[in-house]
C-alpha cells in the first residue's frame, strides 16, 4: 500500500511541476528522499537509481521551456554577479583537473556534479519570479517534503542500522540517511517561519505537523548536523520573520518556541531505539567533530607545504591523495576548506565575495519588505534556508553537491536585482528609464502560483 502511495504522489508531483512552477522547484528540493521512497519499492526505480532524478530534471526542463515562450521577461535577473560567480567558480574547479593528484576521482565528482549544477543553479532560479512566487513554492515544499518523509518513516521498507534509519540498496550498500535528515531539517524551518495568517487555522495545524515529521525524520535518519543546524537557524531567525514589538515579547516568543522545540523532540524521540539516541551523546559528538577538524587539518597541510597551490590549489579532490583518510573517504566534508586548499586563494576570495553580495542583498530586501508581513515572513525563510545549506556545506559535502546553496545564492540576487529594478522603474517620474527592458506589469502578471 505505501508503495503505490508513493508512485502515485510522485506521478502527481511529476505532473503538478509540468505545469506550475511552485510544484517544479518544491520536486527539487525533495527530490533526494523522494529517489529513496521510490528506490526502496524495488523494480524500475532500484535497478535504474537515475531514474527518478531524471524524470525531476526532465519536468522541470518542461516548465521552464513553458515560461520561456509566456515570459518575455523571464531572464530579467538572470545574470547577476553571484550567479556569474558561481559559474566561474564551478569552471576553474573544472579546470584544476589539469593539475590535481587525483585526476580519475576528481573527473568522477566533476562529472556526477554537472547535471544537478545544471538543475540547481542554471534552472531552479528561473522559477522564482518574485517573492510572493517563492512563498507559493514554501507553501508546496512543505506538503510535499512532509508527505514524503511521513510515507518514508512509515514504510515497512526501512529499517534501522547503526542507529540511522535507511534500507538495502544492495547486500553491502544502503541508502543515504543525511538526505532524509536534510529535508527533515528544511520542513523544520518552514514550519517553524513560515506563515500565511493567523485564520489559516488548516494551514497552521499542517505547520505543526510539518515540524514534527520533519523533526522525527532528523531523530530517526541519526544527522545530528541538519537537525541541529535547523533548530538554531529556526530561532535565531524568528525575530526576522515577524516584528518584536518589546524586548521582554521576544525573549517570551523565544522562550515559547524553546519549549515547543524541545517537547516536539522529547515525543519524537520516544520511539527510538538505545542505538539511535546514543548518536545524540555527548561523546559521540565530539568523536565526530573531532574527525571532521582531522579531514580538514590534513588537507590544510598538505596546501601549506606546496606554495604554488596558495594561489592556484592543488587541484580539484586532491584530499582523497593528500589526507591519510583518503583512501576511505572521497572528500574533506568542508567545502570552504576545499576550495581554500584545492582550488587556491583567489577561488576562496571568489566564494567569500559570493557570501558576502549575498547577505548584502538579502539585507536591502529585507529593509525594503520589514514593514509588510507576509514577504518578511517570506524572506526569512528564504535567509534561513540559505545559512542552513551554508552550514551543512561546512561538515558535510564537496563543491559539486552544495548545489542548493549556490541555487539560493542565485535566487537572492535575481530577486535583488528585479526588485530593485521595479522600484527605479517606479520612481523614473520623468520616464529617462523608458528603454529598460522591464515591464512590472508582465512581471506582476507571471506570478504563477
Amino acid at each position: 500500500m505505501i508503495e503505490i502511495l508513493i508512485l502515485g504522489l510522485f506521478i502527481f508531483a511529476c505532473s503538478a511541476a509540468v505545469l506550475r512552477p511552485s510544484w517544479a522547484f518544491a520536486f527539487v528540493f525533495v527530490m533526494y528522499s523522494f529517489e529513496q521512497a521510490l528506490q526502496s519499492s524495488g523494480g524500475l526505480f532500484l535497478a535504474r537509481p537515475y531514474l527518478g532524478n531524471l524524470c525531476v530534471a526532465v519536468s522541470v526542463g518542461v516548465c521552464v521551456a513553458h515560461l520561456a515562450i509566456r515570459e518575455r521577461n523571464l531572464f530579467y535577473g538572470y545574470a547577476n554577479y553571484a550567479s556569474i560567480s558561481i559559474v566561474v567558480l564551478l569552471c576553474w574547479a573544472a579546470f584544476s583537473l589539469l593539475w590535481t593528484p587525483s585526476y580519475a576521482a576528481g573527473s568522477a565528482i566533476v562529472i556526477g556534479g554537472l547535471p544537478y549544477v545544471v538543475l540547481f543553479v542554471f534552472f531552479v532560479p528561473l522559477l522564482v519570479s518574485d517573492i510572493p512566487v517563492f512563498g507559493s513554492m514554501l507553501n508546496k515544499l512543505m506538503y510535499l517534503g512532509t508527505l514524503i518523509l511521513l510515507l518514508i518513516l512509515l514504510s515497512p521498507n526501512f529499517n534501522f542500522r547503526d542507529g540511522r534509519i535507511g534500507f538495502n540498496l544492495t547486500a553491502i550498500y544502503r541508502s543515504n540517511p543525511l538526505a532524509l535528515g536534510e529535508l527533515g531539517g528544511t520542513l523544520v524551518i518552514i514550519a517553524a517561519l513560515f506563515r500565511v495568517g493567523a485564520s489559516r487555522w488548516a494551514f497552521n495545524i499542517w505547520r505543526l505537523m510539518a515540524f514534527f515529521v520533519g523533526a522525527l525524520a532528523g531523530l530517526q535518519s541519526g544527522s545530528r548536523g541538519q537537525l541541529g543546524f535547523a533548530i538554531i537557524i529556526a530561532i535565531v531567525f524568528y525575530p526576522v520573520s515577524r516584528r518584536i514589538k518589546s524586548l521582554g515579547s521576544f525573549f517570551a516568543t523565544i522562550a515559547g518556541l524553546a519549549v515547543i522545540i524541545t517537547g516536539v523532540l522529547v515525543i519524537a524521540s520516544k520511539g527510538l531505539d538505545i542505538v539511535t539516541l546514543s548518536r545524540w551523546d555527548a561523546t559521540n559528538l565530539e568523536g565526530g567533530a573531532g574527525h571532521r577538524l582531522r579531514n580538514i587539518l590534513d588537507l590544510m597541510a598538505a596546501w601549506a607545504s606546496h606554495p604554488f597551490a596558495w594561489i592556484a590549489g592543488l587541484g580539484s579532490n586532491a584530499y582523497s591523495s593528500v589526507s591519510a583518510t583518503g583512501g576511505k573517504e572521497e572528500y574533506a566534508h568542508n567545502v570552504a576548506v576545499e576550495i581554500l586548499c584545492e582550488l587556491g586563494l583567489l577561488a576562496f576570495v571568489l566564494f567569500v565575495s559570493i557570501l558576502f553580495v549575498s547577505v548584502k542583498n538579502a539585507i536591502w530586501l529585507f529593509r525594503r519588505f520589514s514593514q509588510d508581513p507576509a514577504e518578511r515572513a517570506i524572506l526569512s525563510v528564504l535567509y534561513a534556508l540559505f545559512f542552513y545549506q551554508l552550514s551543512l556545506s561546512l561538515k558535510q559535502g564537496n563543491l559539486w553537491n552544495s548545489v542548493a546553496l549556490f541555487c539560493l545564492a542565485s535566487i537572492i540576487a535575481r530577486l535583488h536585482f528585479r526588485v530593485s529594478s521595479s522600484d527605479q522603474f517606479e520612481n523614473d517620474d520623468d520616464g529617462s528609464n523608458s528603454d529598460l527592458e522591464f515591464d512590472q506589469r508582465e512581471i506582476a502578471s507571471s506570478n504563477i502560483a
